[in-house]
């Protein structure tokens, strides 16, 4: 009798420390969930008092811009690759070299539709950072980017490569379609495939 009663004490106690450890796991899950909520809340509120109370001219550059870039539609922006950088590259030199890409060859930009071009990153000596470019309107970044294959037979920016400003899930989603569009190309290379729509697909002569 003192066997099993000890055995059922074991068991009892064994059954309450893995209640109180249940407990506690979710007492812990809860103060994190409240600090992560807080912490967000909090990062909000410094955002927005430094947008509504801190003159522009006194606020650090880095937060200024960091500020601007979170409040941005994406939808006029444009990334540009291969763009070659110097040392002492100002951005008035940037904004000049990019209006000569994009700006000079018959597509339709005015002087006044390029607003506003930035190098991403910190600069490295030996590798050219790409650039972040904004134009005027939804209209003019699709002229763009259907003509953006006219810079390989130029001397001066043939390395250039132009594409949209898309988000991290955005970039991901394309990588995996272009996997997908060199996986079917090299299983059929008699047809012809291309990304359209979000999809891989092929493309048939009307």
């Amino acid at each position: 009798v003192s066997t099993q009663s000890t055995g059922r004490s074991l068991v009892e106690s064994q059954e309450r420390l893995v209640k109180l450890q249940c407990q506690l796991l979710d007492r812990r899950d809860a103060e994190i969930s409240a600090v992560q909520s807080t912490a967000q809340k909090e990062i909000k509120s410094f955002a927005d008092v430094l947008q509504k109370n801190c003159n522009v001219a006194l606020a650090p550059k880095r937060v200024q811009r960091a500020l601007e870039i979170a409040s941005e539609d994406r939808s006029n922006n444009l990334v540009m690759y291969g763009l070659r950088e110097s040392p002492d590259e100002t951005t008035e030199k940037l904004t000049e070299t990019v209006k000569d890409v994009v700006g000079d060859r018959g597509w339709g930009l005015g002087p006044d539709d390029l607003s506003g071009c930035q190098r991403l990153g910190s600069y490295q000596e030996g590798r050219n950072r790409p650039v972040i470019l904004r134009v005027a309107s939804g209209r003019l970044r699709d002229v763009i980017l259907q003509r953006k294959s006219e810079l390989r037979t130029c001397r001066a920016y043939g390395a250039v490569y132009i594409a949209p400003d898309r988000s991290p899930k955005e970039r991901e989603e394309r990588r995996r379609l272009v996997a997908e569009l060199k996986e079917r190309r090299a299983a059929d290379p008699g047809k012809t495939f291309v990304i359209r729509s979000g999809k891989v697909v092929e493309r048939v002569n009307e």
